[in-house]
């Protein structure tokens, strides 16, 4: 009887111990998660607002420049609200304006006068407007060289850019090229010049370096 007792007290105190055991890594198997599972999150949240915190540096000196008059140049799209947002696509100095792709036949503008020269100043730009508008419409544009300002004359490139078209709108939502062009003695396309755009009242420039380029 002493023997059976003894027996079943042994199962018991070995029932124990094992549940025991078990907690113990049933514990330290959740403090292991509780100290790996943060670390990883935090290092996803830290890049996340790394992240937010440059393109959110990026949009504002977008905004600041434009709000200061200064139109980006490189690396960004302008934006003026429910007008339009641009870019510059190109600016060339040369004697003939011609679509971007050249296929078959197409239209093409010359100077008109000798010894003068074009500066062609070629911009995306995308009507925010809820109506079609003109190019002038949406912007325009001068050159200002040596304090001597050039009115520039606008040409749209087509939907597919194989051909321009001198009096197009631009659909809401629609994006087209559109040449803005001074004609200007060839002797003032040289240096520095500044090119001011002028959108809803209000004009944003940048200054450019015509060196070199001269056809």
């Amino acid at each position: 009887m002493n023997k059976r007792l003894f027996l079943k007290l042994g199962v018991l105190l070995l029932a124990l111990s094992l549940v025991s055991c078990g907690k113990e890594n049933n514990s330290s198997g959740e403090e292991g998660e509780k100290t790996t599972s943060p670390s990883i999150e935090n290092a996803v949240e830290s890049k996340q607002e790394d992240d937010d915190v440059q393109k959110n540096t990026q949009q504002d000196t977008q905004e600041d420049e434009t709000k200061n008059g200064v139109f980006v140049v490189a690396g960004g799209t302008n934006k003026v609200q429910d007008i339009c947002e641009y870019y510059l696509d190109g600016l060339e100095v040369t004697p003939r304006i011609e679509p971007s792709i050249i296929t078959g036949t197409y239209s093409d503008y010359n100077v008109k006068t000798e010894g003068n020269i074009y500066i062609d100043v070629i911009l995306g730009v995308k009507n925010l407007m809820n109506e079609a508008k003109m190019s002038d419409d949406i912007i325009t544009a001068k050159i200002k060289i040596n304090s001597n300002e050039y009115t520039c004359f606008s040409v749209v490139e087509s939907a597919d850019g194989s051909d321009l078209e001198n009096y197009a709108s631009i659909k809401p939502l629609e994006t087209r090229k559109i040449h803005y062009v001074a004609e200007v003695p060839i002797t003032e396309a040289t240096g520095e010049i500044e090119i001011i755009l002028t959108i809803n009242g209000k004009d944003f420039s940048n200054k450019f370096n015509l060196e070199g380029m001269m056809p």
